[in-house]
C-alpha cells in the first residue's frame, strides 16, 4: 500500500503508528483499506538465538489460517535473512 494512502487511513481513525501494535487495530486498518489477507510478525531474542514468527491472518473473522516460525543466531545477519526468507515462504 503506498504511503499517502496510509497516511490518509490513519489520519480518518485518529490513530497513531504506536497504536497499530494492537491485532484489533491492525485488522480494523485492514478491513478499511479493503484488505483480505494481513501478515504479522514478530521476534523474540533470547541469548544469541532469535526467533522470527509470521502469520497469515483472514482480515474480515481475525482468524489465523498459517503461521510459521524460524530461529537463527542473532550475530549472524546472512542467517537471519535466510530465515526471514524461509518463514515469509512457509506461509505460502
Amino acid at each position: 500500500m503506498e504511503r499517502e494512502r496510509l497516511r490518509l487511513v490513519l489520519k480518518e481513525l485518529k490513530l497513531g503508528t504506536t497504536s497499530l501494535v494492537d491485532d484489533s487495530t491492525r485488522l480494523r486498518l485492514g478491513k478499511l483499506v479493503g484488505a483480505i489477507l494481513m501478515v504479522f510478525r514478530g521476534y523474540q531474542a533470547i541469548g544469541d538465538t532469535v526467533r522470527l514468527d509470521v502469520w497469515l491472518v483472514e482480515v474480515e473473522s481475525g482468524r489465523t489460517i498459517k503461521a510459521v516460525f524460524e530461529t537463527a543466531r542473532a550475530a549472524n545477519v546472512p542467517e537471519l535473512l535466510k530465515a526471514t526468507r524461509a518463514a515469509t515462504a512457509g506461509l505460502m
